[in-house]
């Protein structure tokens, strides 16, 4: 897990080093175990590339980047985690390649110069990479299947530049940031998705699943983009493969393949920890490394004996599993400053306070100097975790004349509609982005951009709606989070669920393995017998990391937010009518009691850029 950044400019007009020199340095946190910047010409072009290394494998200097074959033709960068390096290695070397490192990195680099783009699909893992050939003039950007890893880039036809942040490269490109995105995210709750829009005008994502190919050979870079992986089509494939198997049969893939899944993302030469949030999935996680091993560490926001966190539950678990529980309960003398952090490490707005509880969290296994962590992401995309795929299937049935199995259905989920009866407030108000025109309140002034739909309409079947969670929908902003928090402590977070394997099987089940006695990741619950606990493997609420927003901006967040934005009225004055606006809506008050102040101050903190100089 690294930061990677590069640079071309051709014709030599000027040097790319300085930008890539200011993304390095910017990009510390996310690799601060060595760094490194190679300088060189292809012709009469500029080139640079750089590299923040977070050492997991392979600890010694040899495997430091930018890394380059003996001839030094083909070179490479590499931010990530090729799980699958050690079976690639053994391909690679019956091939009669050799190896100087034991890293993954020197695997990848090999099986580019030996496969080219199709050892892309030979890669089980995290990733996004560079690969140059200094011979043919080309450059090679990649991402992995989903976009665990990000890669942003700006080109023009003179120059080309990519970096794993936008923090540094989007000012010295001159990138203002997207209102469009801002706009879309107070409406849906949605950042990024399966597009190349960014949070930054002019500078693009490279979608997930794609490599883009830049050709600097002629008097202009060009660039030809290319899908290599459809998550739609590969589920579609495999559904039918899944046809005539037995539930019980199904069932034990599922496991074999989290079991096979875990055992990849184990492989580290540094110390592995947990996050564990009290709920169904990362407590499974959990339970399985358990089954392997005889200890682990695992943090939890939350305190042993205070219900409203997750404290209980996990004690519960660590008491019939072993597990060592570090216990992150933030001081509110610290809230303002975690705030802040997490501003400045996510660099783009997000939804409340969760992302800053993921952060403290991250902050405090950095603490106990530990490099990579377990987590949950993806669960509930993968097996209809979320509450919406209830409402999505009870319509479904009503939609297909099956009253009665509607009627089924529905009294089986009482119990659920119970127990999340302390959370009908957030759901009434997320209620807005299920409607196909949301009507939305917000104060700022934004620029519309495209529209979303997040129901699933008549015609679109049960699966292709759950396609979209997991390209479009859920798991991108979730993604961002998840990367930017973990790196900015410089952690690397690996998540089982995202295995490719696991993810196409999940979304490929028949329902009934999904939703079924009124809960849903029914298979996990299964698979999750005598590994975990009934008082969590068949709870009915929502897990997560529970925030508490309301108790920390009472206790000074509120206050603080409105100061600083107060301060730099000339820097958040074109997204608001008037000072009045201002004082009437974000006044500490409404922050705390307004639905949706919260989420629309963050967007101003960050349009403002004022995270960036505190």
């Amino acid at each position: 897990m690294c930061g990677i950044s590069g640079g071309i400019e051709l014709h030599g007009q000027s040097l790319p080093i300085k930008i890539v020199e200011r993304i390095v340095t910017d990009q510390k946190m996310r690799g601060p175990d060595a760094t490194s910047i190679d300088e060189f010409q292809i012709g009469n072009h500029q080139v640079a590339l750089g590299h923040n290394r977070l050492s997991i494998l392979d600890l010694s200097n040899r495997a430091n980047q930018p890394m380059w074959d003996e001839t030094h033709r083909y070179g490479l960068v590499f931010n990530g985690e090729i799980y699958n390096y050690l079976e690639i290695r053994e391909e690679l070397i019956a091939k009669g390649c050799e190896f100087t490192t034991a890293s993954d990195t020197e695997v990848l680099l090999r099986a580019m110069i030996c496969w080219g783009k199709e050892a892309v699909q030979k890669f089980n893992g995290m990733f996004a990479f560079a690969f140059i050939d200094k011979v043919k003039q080309k450059i090679l950007l990649v991402r992995d299947r989903f976009g665990v890893k990000p890669l942003f880039y700006y080109e023009d036809d003179d120059r080309l530049y990519f970096a794993s942040t936008a923090r540094a490269l989007a000012p010295a490109l001159q990138c203002k940031p997207n209102l469009q995105y801002a706009k879309r995210g107070l409406d849906y709750g949605i950042y990024e998705d399966d597009t190349g829009f960014s949070p930054y005008e002019n500078l693009e994502y490279l979608p997930a699943g794609t490599f883009k190919e830049f050709d600097f050979s002629e008097n202009k870079i060009t660039g030809k983009i290319s899908k290599y992986y459809n998550f739609f089509e590969a589920v579609q494939q495999l559904k039918e493969e899944l046809l005539g198997l037995s539930n019980t049969v199904l069932l034990e893939k599922v496991k074999s393949l989290l079991q096979s899944s875990i055992t990849l993302r184990l492989r580290s030469d540094v110390p592995v920890g947990v996050s564990i949030s009290g709920g169904l999935d990362s407590t499974t996680l959990a339970a399985f490394i358990l089954d392997k091993q005889d200890s682990l560490t695992g943090f939890t926001l939350g305190e042993k004996n205070n219900s409203f966190s997750e404290g209980p539950l996990v004690e519960l678990f660590s008491k019939t599993s072993g597990l060592h529980v570090n216990y992150i309960w933030p001081k509110i003398d610290d809230i303002n400053k975690a705030f802040w952090k997490t501003m400045y490490d996510q660099d783009a707005p997000f939804r409340g306070g969760s992302a800053i509880a993921q952060n403290q969290i991250f902050k405090a296994v950095n603490e106990q100097k530990i490099k990579v962590i377990i987590g949950g992401q993806g669960g509930d995309e993968a097996f209809m975790g979320y509450r919406k795929f209830f409402l999505f299937y009870f319509n479904s049935l009503l939609e297909q004349g099956k009253y009665l199995s509607a009627a089924s259905f529905f009294c089986k989920q009482i119990p659920m509609f119970m127990s999340e009866s302390r959370q009908i407030n957030k759901y009434w108000y997320r209620r807005t982005a299920y409607m196909k025109q949301p009507k939305t309140r917000s104060n700022l002034i934004l620029e519309d951009g495209d529209s979303f739909y997040l129901g699933k309409p008549s015609d679109m079947s049960m699966l292709e709606r759950q396609c979209l969670d997991v390209t479009r929908y859920s798991i991108p902003t979730l993604l961002r989070y998840e990367d930017r928090n973990s790196m900015g402590n410089s952690v690397e977070t690996r998540l089982p669920f995202l295995d490719y394997r696991l993810m196409e099987l999940g979304v490929a089940l028949p329902i009934c393995l999904k939703l079924k006695n009124g809960h849903g990741k029914f298979c996990l619950r299964e698979i999750a017998k005598n590994y975990v606990p009934d008082d969590i493997r068949l709870d009915r609420r929502k897990r997560g990391f529970p925030a508490p927003d309301e108790m920390w901006l009472k206790e000074g967040l509120a206050q603080d937010i409105y100061q600083k934005l107060s301060d730099s009225w000339s820097k958040i004055q074109p997204f608001l009518s008037d000072k009045q606006t201002f004082e009437n809506t974000f006044s500490p008050r409404q922050i705390i009691e307004r639905p949706g102040a919260f989420r629309e101050s963050i967007t101003l903190c960050w349009l403002s850029g004022i995270y960036r100089y505190l």
